[in-house]
């Protein structure tokens, strides 16, 4: 909430978030209407970048866990 509310102000100009509260197995499940809707504007929000926490499925982290 204190995020939202930050970027709302503008006292944060930006955020890059790779962690989301709301990660399900499935990435594209995020945007559906049922999410708090703090959680909805960060989504399209344009000045925060949203990334799934996956990675552990690059080729290198593969190749450094074998």
């Amino acid at each position: 909430m204190e995020l939202f509310e930050a970027l709302c102000s503008g006292k944060i100009l930006g955020a890059g978030l790779g962690v989301l509260e709301y990660e399900k197995a499935s990435f594209e499940q995020l945007f559906s209407s049922e999410l708090p809707e703090d959680f909805q504007y960060l989504i399209q929000a344009e000045n925060v970048l949203l990334t799934p926490h996956i990675a552990g499925w690059a080729v290198e982290s593969k190749e450094k866990l074998v």
